[in-house]
């Protein structure tokens, strides 16, 4: 090894005129041969990495263009809400949160968006269609004649029409202000969460003449112009599932109080909320996960309830723990024990609208059950037993009415 190192130091020095150095004409060719290929080796790898620099910079190019197609199928698309056009990060930021957020397409899927005009569902609703004729003619031939004899329509708004019978499914949303309510709605209507420009070519609002004078609404000018224009907004829009129900976004109820500390009257009459109760086909109750407790308006308004398949919603779920959400569902169906007395507790479902950076399945899941649930009350037998529950409660109102005349005639 000493020999090799002092042979290689000997190597590296410029050679002495006094030093004689041996060496065979063959060596001297393989040296430089092997000088030759490193010199291409080394031309070779410059090569490649100035192609692999130009590759750099031209996949930079096509990633900055594929942003600027992606921000201008949006905006075309208008899935995105945007104020200033000129501001891509924001809406960049905006399609990362979507694509990070849960995938809106089980929605349409389970709803069953996709069979609206197929024959299978046109033949599903002309057989609805005769169930509600047959239903009319038995209202005709046995109820309405004691309306009549009893003068039922003197003292009561709460009527039978064909408004009632023949009318798409109406879907409520009842619950406290800042409850959730209009975000669970939007999440079902895939409307962003931000204020609709209304009157536009996607939204149109409708004035209180054109909403009455759609017949599932005209009885709603019993409670006057000035109420209408107040207090009842509708908004005609163009989303397949609107084909399907009709959703009713009602305002948050509040306790109003006084001066003096008591609990005043709400702002708008029990008469309107029973106006929609009465013509409602799926009740929804909207609690916010962090406020719990029930106000006293949600109290007397589940009072109304009484004798409805009503259903419970926890919204914003994402803010409390999974073992939380079960201790909750419990608290509350406690609170409503002395308040809702039946055989079986009422459908709680947690929910939330915000979409999830991870998957939680505990929320898909409830998400699910919940959508099979309303798909299920908006269509089919389902949809057909609602009208005929609803026919009967009306009929028992008319013969308690009828018994009542009855027994102050025949005592006075």
């Amino acid at each position: 090894m000493e020999r090799e190192s002092h042979s290689n130091d000997q190597s590296l020095q410029p050679p002495d005129s006094n030093t004689a150095v041996e060496s065979s004409s063959e060596t001297n060719a393989a040296i430089e041969d092997n000088s030759g290929q490193q010199l291409k080796e080394s031309e070779e790898k410059n090569e490649q990495n100035e192609q692999l620099v130009n590759s750099n910079e031209s996949n930079e190019e096509q990633t900055i263009d594929l942003n600027e197609n992606s921000f201008t199928t949006e905006e075309k698309y208008n899935i995105n809400d945007v104020s200033d056009a000129n501001d891509v990060n924001d809406v960049i930021d905006n399609l990362g949160a979507q694509q990070n957020g849960r995938s809106r397409a089980h929605i349409d899927d389970i709803l069953r968006v996709y069979e609206i005009g197929s024959q299978e569902d046109t033949s599903e609703q002309n057989l609805i269609l005769s169930i509600y004729r047959e239903l009319k003619k038995l209202y005709e031939s046995s109820v309405k004649p004691l309306e009549m004899i009893y003068k039922y329509r003197h003292i009561t708004t709460r009527l039978i029409t064909d408004a009632e019978l023949f009318a798409k499914p109406k879907v409520l949303f009842l619950g406290g202000k800042s409850s959730g309510k209009t975000a669970l709605v939007n999440y079902l209507l895939g409307i962003d969460s931000t204020s609709m420009q209304l009157n536009s070519d996607n939204y149109t609002r409708l004035s209180p003449t054109e909403l009455c004078a759609d017949f599932t609404f005209s009885s709603l000018q019993q409670f006057g112009q000035q109420f209408l224009e107040h207090y009842i907004q509708a908004n005609r829009m163009p989303i397949s599932l609107l084909q399907k129900m009709t959703i009713i976004d009602s305002p948050g109820l509040m306790d109003q109080i006084s001066k003096s500390g008591t609990i005043g009257q709400q702002v708008i009459d029990t008469d309107v909320y029973q106006w929609f109760i009465d013509r409602s086909d799926v009740i929804y109750i909207v609690i916010d996960v962090t406020q719990l407790q029930l106000s006293h308006q949600l109290k007397a308004l589940i009072e109304q309830l009484k004798g409805r398949d009503v259903r419970f919603i926890l919204s914003k779920s994402e803010l409390v723990s999974h073992s939380q959400i079960i201790t909750m569902i419990g608290q509350l169906l406690w609170i409503l024990s002395p308040i809702m007395p039946s055989e079986r507790p009422p459908q709680v479902y947690a929910l939330t609208t915000v979409p999830q950076q991870v998957y939680d399945a505990f929320i898909d899941d409830q998400e699910v059950s919940w959508l099979k649930d309303l798909s299920n009350q908006i269509s089919g037998i389902s949809r057909v037993e609602s009208r005929v529950a609803a026919l009967r409660r009306h009929a028992v109102r008319v013969r308690n009415h009828a018994k009542l005349v009855d027994c102050y005639l025949s005592t006075f």
